[in-house]
């Protein structure tokens, strides 16, 4: 596909705008919870704009932070008026919550076979990135033949597909190939990262040589209408987490996990514990 082509496609439906205008919104109001605010951006470009055929994808099964984001993001862009797809293995542990997102759709397939034989999963891919201007992806690992990211992309390119693919990225993983952040659409700049940390920005470019350019970082934020302080909740965490601390002091928790790959020498002086993955 020609630049032009590209360029062309993006102002028309100004998919990467819109995004763009949004994200840096937020970080230059400086507001306290950004994916709100998007959220609320997003709805107020959709009264102007046609609404977007959008595909969400996800390799894990889990029910993890991630997951929980990406389920997060199909709510609040189907609230924003577009039509939303969630694509998953058939036993992911979030298809309930996804299936319960009134006027969203799930399509599952098999882990395990596409694993063995990707191409076999390449017609129903295809057909589900044809109609979509934008789909959103969570970079994994690679398992047997089958790397999430790049398979999108190589289903977009040789379908010869204008779909945007967007792949959304935690904590760096040194073993990740270049091809996991966007696979032959590179290139033609058909693709974007969005990291949430300026390290993973920073290494993903210096490690990867994926363009700078082609990479936003959006910073985590939390949703402060689900999570707030009360005197009960206040009153349930002593119980829960005791801890010797002061009267009235300021006490700050993180989430985190032990992770090998995190602790590079491109870190030093890191504890063994790195927030590594985005909440809900």
């Amino acid at each position: 596909m020609a630049s032009a082509e590209i360029r062309a496609y993006l102002e028309e439906h100004k998919v990467a705008e819109g995004l763009s205008l949004a994200v840096n919104k937020a970080a230059n109001l400086k507001v306290p919870n950004p994916l709100k605010f998007i959220g609320e951006e997003l709805i107020k470009m959709s009264s102007e704009e046609k609404p977007l055929n959008i595909l969400l994808q996800e390799d894990l099964l889990i029910r993890g932070g991630a997951q929980l984001w990406l389920m997060n993001c199909g709510s609040r862009l189907r609230a924003a008026g577009h039509n939303v797809t969630f694509l998953l293995p058939s036993a992911s542990l979030i298809i309930e919550d996804c299936e319960k997102i009134e006027g969203v759709k799930v399509v599952t397939y098999d882990a395990d076979k596409i694993a063995a034989s990707p191409a076999e999963f390449k017609p129903l891919f295809t057909e589900l990135l044809t109609p979509a201007q934008v789909c959103v992806t969570l970079v994994r690992q690679q398992r047997g033949e089958f790397q999430n990211v790049s398979f999108m992309g190589e289903c977009i390119k040789e379908a010869n597909l204008k779909t945007f693919l967007i792949a959304k990225t935690g904590t760096p993983d040194p073993t990740y190939k270049t091809a996991f952040y966007g696979g032959p659409l590179l290139e033609a700049g058909q693709c974007c990262v969005i990291t949430i940390a300026q390290y993973t920005k920073d290494f993903i470019v210096e490690h990867m040589g994926v363009p700078a350019a082609l990479i936003t970082n959006v910073y985590n934020g939390t949703d402060t209408t689900k999570f707030k302080r009360t005197p009960e909740m206040a009153e349930e965490c002593l119980k829960r987490y005791p801890c010797a601390t002061p009267e009235n002091a300021y006490v700050v928790g993180a989430s985190a996990r032990t992770a090998p790959h995190t602790l590079t020498e491109s870190q030093p002086g890191r504890g063994p514990l790195t927030p590594v993955a985005p909440g809900p």
